[in-house]
């Protein structure tokens, strides 16, 4: 398993349209982020608030990439089937992919951090340890909203064996239902359910609202019960739907 998480890995990072794709989006980031600098008084809150749209914004840019790399190259040129044709299980398949999302992502947010505070040494601006603390959980939820998101629209590749199919999935997951869900709070009875609270992407709302009441923990430990449900339930999913697929080797 090792090895081929070694061979995905290095595949999809050694793409040049990746590192394109991420370098615009970096730029385009930084750019706004700092000049919006300039027309508040708060200088420290307002990146703070920048920060946190980086890392949500690029957590978006990072699991199309990883739909792309992990599962859509696999899945388009049929080399998942050489893969489990010479031997390789369908679960440890599943487990390897899943694997190669969570060290790409790991990776990828480390570099995330590190952009942030060169911005924020360029800015010039100071954060306070509760803003510190805050950034923080804030990463925490991009980091697992990213991963729940990328193995959710993963069980539609499985299912269809169709690339196409499961990047309209994830584009679905990330930005379709969010919308669905906020146009539902017009009907006060579906508004009262608090719905979008127990979505992925709204799942941050949770440790915004814990966060400023003093109790980040109980926060953080609300998402993570909401996300590693969504996270567990793909994933077995994934492999009751891949081990019962008929494979044309």
């Amino acid at each position: 398993m090792r090895k081929l998480i070694k061979a995905d890995i290095g595949r999809i990072l050694g793409k040049k349209a990746i590192w394109i794709l991420m370098a615009l989006a970096i730029i385009l980031v930084s750019v706004e982020t700092l000049a919006d600098l300039d027309m508040v008084n708060d200088r420290g809150f307002s990146f703070l608030v920048g920060a946190v749209d980086i890392t949500s914004y690029m957590g978006f840019i990072l699991g199309f990439i990883l739909i792309l790399g992990v599962y859509a190259d696999d899945f388009k040129s049929t080399a998942y089937i050489n893969t489990i044709g010479r031997g390789f299980s369908r679960i440890k398949f599943i487990t390897a992919k899943f694997l190669d999302v969570i060290f790409i992502v790991l990776g990828c947010y480390a570099v995330i951090i590190v952009l942030v505070f060169i911005l924020k040494a360029i800015a010039g601006v100071s954060f306070l340890p509760v803003e510190y603390e805050f950034y923080f959980f804030r990463m925490l939820t991009d980091i697992l909203c990213t991963i729940a998101c990328v193995v959710i629209s993963s069980v539609f590749f499985y299912l269809t064996e169709n690339a196409t199919i499961g990047v309209l999935v994830y584009l679905s997951v990330e930005l379709l239902i969010p919308l669905v869900l906020e146009l539902t709070k017009i009907v006060p009875a579906v508004k009262a359910l608090n719905l979008d609270k127990i979505y992925i992407t709204g799942a941050s709302s949770i440790v915004t609202s814990y966060f400023l009441m003093g109790s980040p923990g109980i926060g953080t430990l609300l998402l993570l019960l909401i996300i590693v449900g969504y996270i567990g339930g793909s994933i077995a999913a994934s492999v009751l739907i891949f081990k019962k697929k008929e494979l044309d080797f």
